[in-house]
């Protein structure tokens, strides 16, 4: 479902799939205690220097609050995390989640505190569909911030949707189907569907024009009923607001919202290693690309920690192995990088480098020769301690606002760490050894899927 490509030269050898190590519990949830309620006319002061422990609650309706208070702070943030991802959408509405992205957008815009009052002071709002996961984002003031929050709520509430709405959504999407794709996006696609297969995670979050022109009310209204619901949600809540304020905030707003169990169904999966080269269209004429992606641990994995030290050490950063030996040294390519996202489910390590179109296979095989370096030879004292600080350092940066400290909770909550599990991960990064490292690498890095990408024609790989 990529316009503007032609796919060939597609082989692929099946191999034993790697024993993924048992996911252990390494989060402790604990009450940080009761709040002292704060009279009405002294709501939003300043009560203490330093910010207050996180807060858990979980209402009667099974949705979880994460309540962290930063009183220093001018803003609060709000972020709702909705466990629905790839695994909830059947093949025949692929994509539904980009419609149903663009219906709760359109209806906060239309609600009387909704975007024309966001336009109006310095507050956010954006929701964005993840493999896992549906995120709402929000920031505001903190006199603006009920409102708002209440018509996230109602939007998601809000019952029946409508022909209008509908019609509505499908123009919005059609004008952005109508546009060029980002390339890097279109071969990250392509990438995880050679990769995952038969997986749910090798669906698109964008919808094809197919599903857009098919897809009916009942449709939408039956997806949200089912899987929009409150026991799939966690709402993390951070900046100047008071605990037992910001609880009865999300009790009110978000109280009604039912509850749904559904089956889960256990998919199964094992890495095919594949290698496929696709042609650019006519707007990729002066690169290439290449990515190179293995299996990695979930994020309850025992091995989760290690595998972040290793996507720092060879593709995060100028000084990163791979920038070093494939850019600085050799100047075969013009970018590189390494993504490692967090999931519930089958992870993936990924690499990707944009280069020269005749210059994608030299690039190839000194990427695998820095894999092999690494599974070989390991790393040293003096380099993993300085990969540590790296590792810390964005840690760190993640979470210098309220927006990044709210996200970082309730993921961590929502895919099984705990939203504890900031108190804990300096211990676990300290306690990675260059042995871990090494067992890491050679138990995952072991047979890559590559999706090479550039102008049809023919090169010399000189």
């Amino acid at each position: 479902m990529v316009a503007g490509w032609l796919v060939s030269g597609l082989c692929a050898a099946a191999v034993a799939a790697p024993s993924l190590p048992p996911p252990i519990n390494i989060s402790t949830p604990s009450d940080a205690g009761p709040a002292r309620a704060v009279p009405a006319d002294q709501a939003g002061v300043i009560r203490a220097a330093r910010s207050s422990p996180v807060r858990r609650e979980s209402l009667r309706n099974g949705l979880r609050v994460l309540i962290n208070e930063q009183p220093q702070e001018d803003m609060v943030s709000a972020e709702l995390l909705i466990q629905v991802g790839a695994v909830d959408e059947p093949t025949q509405i692929e994509g539904i989640s980009q419609i149903i992205q663009q219906l709760l957008t359109n209806r906060v815009s239309d609600a009387p505190d909704g975007t024309d009052r966001i336009e109006e002071t310095a507050c956010q709002f954006q929701i964005t569909p993840e493999l896992d996961f549906v995120r709402i984002s929000l920031t505001s003031t903190r006199q603006d911030f009920p409102g708002l929050l209440k018509a996230v709520a109602d939007a998601l509430t809000r019952r029946p949707v409508t022909e209008a709405e509908l019609d509505k959504v499908k123009s919005k999407i059609q004008l952005s189907l109508d546009e060029n794709e980002n390339s890097k996006v279109q071969i990250y696609d392509i990438f995880r569907q050679c990769f995952y297969r038969y997986h749910p995670y090798k669906r698109m979050s964008r919808v094809g024009q197919a599903v857009l022109d098919r897809v009916k009310v009942k449709t939408i209204t039956d997806f949200l009923d089912n899987n929009y619901v409150a026991n799939r949600m966690v709402l993390s809540i951070c900046g100047r607001v008071d605990r037992n304020e910001a609880l009865d905030w999300a009790k009110e707003r978000f109280g009604a919202i039912p509850q749904h169990t559904a089956e889960s169904v256990e998919v199964s999966w094992e890495p095919q290693p594949t290698e496929k080269e696709v042609y650019l269209s006519a707007g990729g004429r002066n690169v290439g690309w290449l990515f190179v992606g293995y299996p990695a641990p979930s994020a309850p994995s025992r091995d989760y920690v290690a595998m972040r030290l290793i996507n720092t050490l060879l593709g995060e950063g100028l000084s990163s192995r791979l920038f070093t030996e494939i850019r600085e040294k050799r100047s075969l390519c013009y970018e590189l990088g390494s993504m490692y996202p967090i999931l519930k489910g089958p992870a993936h390590f990924v690499t990707y480098t944009v280069t020269k179109p005749n210059q994608v296979w030299p690039a190839r095989k000194q990427l695998l020769i820095e894999i092999d370096r690494l599974k070989k030879d390991g790393v040293g004292p003096k380099e993993l301690e300085e990969t540590k600080r790296k590792v810390i350092g964005t840690y760190l940066a993640e979470r210098e606002t309220n927006s990044g400290r709210a996200y970082q909770a309730a993921l961590a909550e929502l895919v099984g760490l705990g939203f504890e599990f900031d108190s804990q991960f300096m211990r676990l990064l300290e306690a990675v050894t260059p042995a871990d490292i090494q067992n890491v690498a050679q138990h995952y890095l072991g047979n890559p899927t590559l999706i090479v990408a550039r102008p049809r024609g023919i090169y010399f790989d000189l």
